[in-house]
C-alpha cells in the first residue's frame, strides 16, 4: 500500500483530479482493508486505504474524501473519535460504521446519530456498493450540482 504522504502527490496518487471524490477506507486490519480496498475500486469507486484512525486524520487533511468507512475498534484513535473529528471539520462528508462486536440496542441507537449507516461484519458486499453509489453517484458531471441522501 502507498504510503498516505504520496497518495496526494501529483502523478502518483489513487485519488481523480478533483476534489471530494473519493472514498476513504479505514481499518487496522491490513487483510480486511485490502480486500475492501479492492472491492470499493472494482465497483468504480475512487478510494482511498488508511490503516488507523492518525493516517484516515491525514488523509482528510490532505484532501476531504466524499464518504469515510471506518472500522469501529482501532487502537490509538477508533471510529467513534474519527468520526467526531471529521464531523467537526467537514460536516457533510457521510461516515458508515463497520463493526464486528455485538452492538446492544442502547447503543445503536447512539451509533446511528454519529454514522450514516453501520454495517455489522462480515460485511454484506451488496449493502456496502448499494450505500456507496447512494452516497457517491459515480456517473456525475459536476460533484457539488447534485446531492445524494439516504431515504
Amino acid at each position: 500500500m502507498m504510503p498516505v504522504t504520496q497518495l496526494f502527490s501529483a502523478g502518483q496518487g489513487q485519488l481523480q483530479a478533483r476534489r471530494d471524490s473519493y472514498v476513504l477506507l479505514v481499518d487496522d486490519h491490513e487483510p480486511s482493508l485490502q480486500q475492501l480496498r479492492e472491492l470499493v475500486s472494482l465497483s468504480g469507486h475512487p478510494c482511498v486505504a488508511a490503516r488507523s484512525g492518525t493516517e484516515a486524520l491525514r488523509c482528510c487533511d490532505a484532501c476531504r474524501p466524499r464518504v469515510v468507512v471506518t472500522d469501529l475498534t482501532m487502537p490509538n484513535l477508533d471510529g467513534r473519535a474519527l468520526a467526531r473529528w471529521i464531523q467537526e471539520r467537514h460536516p457533510s462528508v457521510p461516515i458508515v460504521l463497520m463493526t464486528g462486536q455485538v452492538v446492544e440496542p442502547r447503543s445503536l441507537g447512539e451509533l446511528r446519530r454519529t454514522f450514516t449507516a453501520v454495517l455489522p461484519k462480515p460485511i454484506d458486499v451488496n449493502r456496502l456498493l448499494d450505500l456507496l453509489d447512494r452516497l457517491m453517484p459515480r456517473n456525475r458531471q459536476d460533484d457539488r450540482s447534485t446531492s445524494s441522501s439516504l431515504p
